[in-house]
């Protein structure tokens, strides 16, 4: 017997405009410290938002299977108080119905490189840790939601792919599971720098050039030297 998929359950969102913006600056600019600019346009374009009613509480990041305007086909959530969640909901979560294997959290447009993280909030720290370094147009970065969104189609259509998961035994099994589903491909595997657990505690703590280890820079660099060979 064929089982149905679940109906995916979309998360309702603050009518008031202003309110829904509030507690999402309030959560990823006061409490995780990314940039405003950086969150205010997420924001804009729908990469985020606050949930109402039954999932009043959590921030919201729709996942798509490639670009903004690809149809929606889950919701990672993520609690946003100070007080801890009704004690039968975790503080990550994922909307009922969600297909994590079939789309995700992309930030960027490039198929040059796939970053693959663990979390959204991961996901938007290497963003804004890429567009410091001046890199943000040669990546894309997806949010795999743990073991869950973790799929060969995830890195389909890449050239290069890096493992970004977080400094702990999940984070080194996720990013072997890659690599070997990767096979021959090289995969590149990057951890936050020691003592932190994940990148954005990394990024709290100062660290702002977070992807040097993965020679996008070299890249570019190597780049703009090929374009002015050819301009001579």
């Amino acid at each position: 017997m064929r089982v149905r998929p679940s109906i995916l359950r979309h998360p309702a969102r603050i009518a008031d405009g202003e309110r829904d913006w509030f507690q999402v600056r309030n959560y990823l600019v006061g409490e995780r410290r990314l940039p405003e600019l950086v969150v205010a346009d997420l924001y804009r374009r729908g990469y985020v938002y606050a949930g109402a009613d039954f999932h009043h509480g959590y921030i919201v990041f729709p996942h798509r299977a490639d670009g903004p305007d690809s149809p929606v086909t889950g919701y990672s959530l993520r609690w946003a108080e100070a007080s801890p969640p009704p004690s039968d909901r975790p503080t990550k979560w994922v909307a009922s119905g969600s297909r994590l294997k079939d789309g995700w959290l992309t930030l960027g447009q490039s198929r040059q490189t796939l970053i693959i993280t663990e979390s959204p909030i991961d996901a938007i720290t290497l963003w804004a840790s890429a567009i410091e370094e001046g890199v943000a147009h040669r990546l894309s970065i997806r949010s795999s939601s743990g073991a869950g969104g973790l799929g060969e189609r995830m890195w389909d259509g890449f050239d290069a792919v890096v493992a970004a998961f977080d400094r702990d035994a999940a984070g080194q099994g996720y990013a072997e599971w890659v690599r070997q589903h990767r096979g021959k491909d090289p995969t590149t595997t990057i951890s936050p720098p020691g003592p932190y657990k994940d990148w954005n505690e990394a990024w709290q703590a100062g660290h702002r050039a977070l992807l040097e280890t993965t020679k996008l820079w070299e890249r570019e660099v190597a780049r703009m030297h090929e374009d002015r060979g050819r301009e001579r």
